[in-house]
């Protein structure tokens, strides 16, 4: 009896020394994802790269001066986001650095040049993702808030939570210290609204970035569809939907049809391609779009991994996309060519 019940002791006292290990080796972990989430300073050395996109849709009938004008403005952009990972600054600093240009613009549908719905009001979405931790945050359905992405980083590093809507997205924002706003200061201009008339489907804007510790983040904002419903939300916020980073495989925005995009969890899916199946970004890019095409889906994607290769890829007429790297000088286009 006394030897069972010793063995009976110690086999306990094992299996709570091994949860013990096991409990404390998951918090080392955790502890160590979260000091490399909180360092803004990477002082790592190795090559960088930033895609971003404004929308995939039909660029066709802009004129030689707007296409210079946007081609200019996101030239600009990228070298700005360049000098931002030279100084150090990590992926997840610079896809909030980028959007939040991109949402102060108001020639792109997300922050101030959002589209109405059809009650004549702005709401806005955005998320963004670091690839290193799997940490994300996101807001939808935001009506007073400036700069949604801003609030999207706060609610990822600064809270429990991942995902807030509505007027609870506008208040956390005003809470972490946002500036909110007035409907009245996302106005678009009659000719910004002429210039989009043909993109208005799918304007999203979004970000990709690999900074100089070899960590990836990706982000992406929109004001969803012209006249929509009043609290429809489609994939941009959604994590695994429209937006995903894993430093084990890639960061991805995507743009294009979203609820088709909800329905596929198309980052997501994306991601796994990469994984399991071995492809590299451009082939896996490549085949999902073509896929999505198959389906009757519109979509478009841009996407990086943690060696530097990256993927642009769309099944429309055209998306407009800019990239830069460590290396070299930014490239701007309107479609493949």
């Amino acid at each position: 009896m006394f030897i069972l019940l010793s063995e009976v002791l110690i086999c306990l006292f094992s299996v709570l020394l091994v949860n013990g290990c096991a409990t404390n080796q998951q918090d080392s972990m955790e502890a160590v994802a979260r000091d490399i989430a909180s360092k803004n300073n990477c002082s790592g050395n190795r090559p960088f790269k930033i895609v971003v996109h404004g929308g995939a849709g039909d660029w066709s009938d802009f004129s030689n001066d707007q296409r210079h004008t946007y081609t200019l403005f996101l030239e600009n952009l990228l070298i700005s986001g360049k000098q931002q990972l030279s100084t150090g600054q990590s992926a997840v600093e610079v896809v909030e650095s980028m959007i939040s240009a991109l949402e102060n613009h108001s020639g792109f549908n997300a922050g101030r040049g959002g589209y109405k719905n059809s009650n004549g009001d702005v709401e806005l979405d955005a998320a963004i993702m670091d690839g290193a931790t799997l940490k994300s945050g996101a807001v939808a359905g935001t009506r007073r808030t400036k700069n949604p992405i801003q609030v999207a980083r706060a609610i990822m590093e600064r809270t429990k939570q991942v995902f807030f809507v509505g007027p609870g997205a506008d208040l956390i924002g005003s809470q972490l210290g946002f500036r909110n706003v007035n409907q009245n200061y996302f106005e678009t201009s009659k000719s910004d609204l002429e210039l989009f008339k043909k993109n208005e489907k799918y304007g999203t804007v979004g970000a990709v970035v690999l900074d100089k510790c070899g960590s990836i983040a990706s982000g992406t904002s929109t004001g969803g569809l012209e006249s929509k419903p009043p609290g429809r939300v489609g994939d941009s916020p959604i994590i695994g939907a429209g937006t995903y980073a894993n430093n084990l495989t890639l960061a991805v925005s995507m743009t294009g049809h979203g609820e088709m995009i909800i329905r596929h969890t198309l980052a997501h899916e994306f991601s796994s391609m990469v994984q399991y199946q071995r492809l590299t970004p451009a082939i896996a890019a490549e085949k999902l779009v073509k896929r999505m095409k198959n389906v009757g889906a519109e979509v478009g994607l841009i996407a990086v991994d943690v060696q530097g290769n990256h993927a642009v890829a769309f099944n429309t007429e055209g998306m407009i996309h800019g990239v830069i790297d460590s290396s070299s000088n930014p490239i701007v286009k309107f479609g493949y060519h």
